[in-house]
């Protein structure tokens, strides 16, 4: 809310995007570090350092200022604020365009979820070794945001979406067939879903906050819940009883990919008005 109310045009998108691609790594990283933490502290000692953390983030908070003018804030009570969330959901555009790119964070977190069974049970590989590919796909993580940026002044947004789709499919294929070979088979097989699920993010951001010219703040807040949920939902998924964790992930990558193309194209067949597409 505060990148749209403080940015405009280009600026926005490249400041999106930014923002985005802390929210992707983050989860890819945390494990990393804590890791490391671990060998300098008790699990205990873990939750120390968040202690310390959100004591940082909790002062840094009392510095931010209001982005908008006093005229354009919300005048409610604390409960009516909620039913500005129901106002935003009954924007079909927005809806329709948040649940087709929430989608793709389900097989992104149902990896995050399973990669160390995979990795370490399937393959036999050592907790060491398995915490660099984690990082090595982490790292591309960090590319999809930057890829986003470099692109979306080349390709127009509905070629850029269908890309999206695309290297998903590619990589949903690739896990149900190579992906079990070796694990940097299955690492290879899945960067694909890492680099687009990560620059979808600004990209699907940006074109839903257009959709809202007020109540962005509920806007930003539906995003991030959606997200949530779709996110959680795959880490559900990918953790059921599966004889084989890498074409489970190949088959949760293959159904939310192909809901999302079905969404996508209900959007397009009813002429849902999406600003920005």
């Amino acid at each position: 809310a505060v990148v749209k109310d403080a940015f405009y045009g280009s600026t926005k998108n490249r400041v999106l995007a930014l923002v985005q691609a802390m929210a992707v790594i983050a989860p890819m990283v945390a494990p990393i570090i804590g890791a490391f933490l671990l060998q300098f502290v008790s699990w205990r000692g873990t939750f120390g350092v968040l202690i310390a953390a959100g004591a940082v983030n909790l002062a840094a908070s009392f510095f931010f200022e209001e982005t908008l003018p006093d005229s354009e804030r919300y005048k409610g009570s604390f409960w009516s604020t909620f039913g500005r969330l129901a106002v935003v959901g009954k924007n079909v555009g927005f809806t329709g365009v948040l649940t087709v790119f929430s989608l793709l964070a389900a097989p992104y977190m149902a990896y995050v979820a399973v990669s160390s069974y995979v990795y370490v049970q399937y393959f036999g590989l050592s907790e060491q070794v398995y915490s660099y590919f984690f990082a090595a796909n982490s790292f591309f993580a960090v590319v999809g945001p930057f890829l986003y940026m470099k692109l979306i002044g080349i390709v127009s947004p509905r070629q850029f979406t269908y890309g999206c789709f695309i290297f998903t499919v590619v990589a949903a294929a690739a896990l149900l067939t190579v992906g079990s070979i070796s694990p940097w088979w299955f690492l290879i097989s899945f960067l694909p879903v890492t680099i687009m699920e990560s620059a979808a993010r600004p990209f699907s951001t940006a074109i839903l906050l257009d959709q809202q010219k007020t109540d962005i703040g509920s806007a930003s807040s539906l995003i991030n819940a959606v997200n949530t949920v779709f996110g959680s939902l795959g880490m559900m998924l990918g953790a059921l009883n599966w004889s084989n964790f890498i074409e489970g992930l190949g088959i949760i990558t293959a159904v939310c990919v192909t809901l999302a193309i079905a969404g996508w194209l209900a959007l397009l067949h009813f002429k849902i008005r999406v600003e920005g597409l």
